[in-house]
């Protein structure tokens, strides 16, 4: 799929894979509860095994969102909208953040 075609490519450069990481944010569906489909699951699942087989970095946010939204996901979004609002850009900012500073680093 796409993801080995991103790997591959980058392989074909000599890019250092050590410096890649796939990042999951969810979107309001999967925060609330809500019923249904949740696509964003299973396309994560598969983008997962791909990392892992090619030793790439995954990082998945829900967690660290579901704390930080403190079991009121719906402030951080957009009204009748999936997307993250201005706080809720500001929490996902600063969660990646912290995941990315470490590998930054190096």
């Amino acid at each position: 799929g796409n993801v080995e075609e991103i790997i591959s490519a980058l392989k074909e450069y000599d890019f250092d894979l050590d410096r890649l990481i796939f990042i999951r944010h969810p979107h309001l569906e999967h925060l609330s509860g809500a019923s249904g489909p949740s696509f964003n699951n299973v396309i994560f699942e598969a983008v997962q095994e791909v990392a892992t087989a090619n030793n790439v970095k995954i990082y998945d946010s829900l967690a660290d969102l579901q704390a930080a939204f403190n079991g009121h996901p719906e402030k951080y979004y957009f009204k009748n909208d999936m997307h993250f609002n201005y706080k809720g850009m500001e929490a996902y900012s600063a969660a990646v953040s912290a995941t990315l500073a470490p590998m930054l680093a190096k």
